[in-house]
């Protein structure tokens, strides 16, 4: 898109990610993730989740769709194969998005002709400090420790953290 854009992609069709965050510790939660430096309204695009897109098998019925910093989208290829973004090796700060089951924002699929990306869009306000996350649905590669009162996995959070290499992200 920048290539050909003659305002260098900072025009209203360009995507790119909110200056208002950093990669950072949250002062809250005390875990390293995306934080806001400013304050950042309801409702606002604050940038891609990059990676490779790649072919994918299908996600198992059972267990979790996501895994580490791999998506599953729920767009298909022309053939009808699945696909996804591994942002393991290649990608921008969303890629270090928390989850938590009370988000602040939540990742959408948009597709225009043939291109497709997927866009974080904050769902309420966010204050300067506060850590920008998302959900990564019900069937987690991990044990929930949000803290939300009503977080969806409060029957597992006796169990012990399972470390897995490479973790993190979605």
């Amino acid at each position: 898109m920048e290539q050909n854009c003659v305002f260098g992609g900072e025009c209203g069709n360009g995507l790119r990610e909110s200056d208002a965050l950093v990669i950072a510790r949250c002062s809250v939660t005390g875990v390293r993730g995306v934080v806001a430096i400013g304050p950042i309204p309801a409702v606002e695009v604050i940038g891609q989740y990059l990676g490779d897109v790649q072919l994918f098998d299908p996600p198992c019925r059972n267990g979790p769709v996501n895994d580490s910093f791999r998506m599953h989208l729920k767009t298909r290829s022309t053939s009808n194969k699945h696909l996804g973004i591994d942002a393991l090796e290649t990608g921008g700060k969303l890629r270090l998005m928390n989850h938590a089951c009370n988000p602040s924002a939540r990742f959408h699929e948009v597709q225009t002709g043939r291109n497709l990306t997927v866009i974080a869009v904050t769902i309420r306000d966010i204050s300067p400090g506060e850590e920008v996350t998302v959900s990564y649905g019900d069937r987690l590669w991990f044990v929930c420790r949000c803290g939300w009162d009503g977080c969806q996995h409060r029957d597992i959070q006796h169990l012990p953290d399972i470390h897995k290499q490479g973790g993190g992200g979605l």
